[in-house]
């Protein structure tokens, strides 16, 4: 998840790691816990966070009612839905060859890492606005990169 403040880019740490985007960006190598966030403020690093579609911005998603969000899950699960159907009627022996067609691949992870970080903040959702706020409150935590 991602947080847009004032040209700063704020991650957390497990988002980042899960999508190997630290190979745009020179950090220090330090243990970081999975709850921490990473300021990234240099231009290179902000582009390649920032924009990204597959990453959910909180701002997005932070004053959705229930419902709200429960209808924003049903539509991304109906945007994944052609790519799993085309999947699913692949015969197993070709799978391999759509497996390594870039743009299938490339799309439906984008997908699927959004789906995933979006029925997580739903489920979660008392939980990671405390340890947001909390963050944005102190940015004590805060690792640059």
């Amino acid at each position: 998840m991602r947080i847009i403040r004032d040209g700063i880019c704020y991650i957390d740490l497990e988002s980042l790691v899960r999508r190997s985007i630290t190979k745009y960006m020179d950090y220090d190598k330090e243990d970081y816990s999975l709850e921490d966030f990473v300021t990234i403020s240099n231009p290179r690093g902000f582009k390649a966070v920032a924009n990204r579609e597959d990453i959910l911005d909180y701002d997005e998603v932070k004053d959705l009612s229930k419902e709200e969000l429960d209808e924003k899950v049903k539509r991304v699960e109906a945007d994944m839905e052609p790519f799993i159907n085309k999947w699913n009627h692949t015969p197993f022996y070709e799978r391999e060859k759509l497996y390594k067609e870039k743009e299938y691949t490339e799309s439906y992870e984008k997908l699927k890492d959004y789906y995933f970080e979006l029925v997580d903040y739903r489920a979660n959702r008392e939980e990671i606005d405390d340890r947001i706020n909390k963050f944005l409150n102190s940015k004590t935590k805060v690792k640059r990169l």
